[in-house]
């Protein structure tokens, strides 16, 4: 966003001084980016116990899923990574 020929009062100015926003930006960047990872591995570990709920469930063959060998390995492999 750019905000051309825009005045804002010196009390609601956020940082240290007038034209320093880019760098109080890149200086948190990192933990932005620790955030997002966080939530995405919040994410992903919900989306294997929900898939764990579903495939104990399911029926195929006359067999939950969760008993196929695959599907061990697939949930496994999913795990890990």
């Amino acid at each position: 966003m750019f905000f051309e020929d825009c005045r804002v009062p010196l009390s609601n100015l956020l940082g240290e001084a007038e034209g320093k926003g880019f760098i109080q930006l890149m200086n948190q960047l990192p933990q932005e980016r620790l955030n997002i990872a966080q939530a995405a591995v919040v994410e992903m570990e919900r989306a294997i116990e929900v898939t764990l709920e579903s495939v104990k469930q399911r029926k195929a063959f006359g067999k939950h899923i969760s008993d196929f060998q695959n599907t061990r390995f697939k949930l496994a492999e999913a795990k890990a990574e």
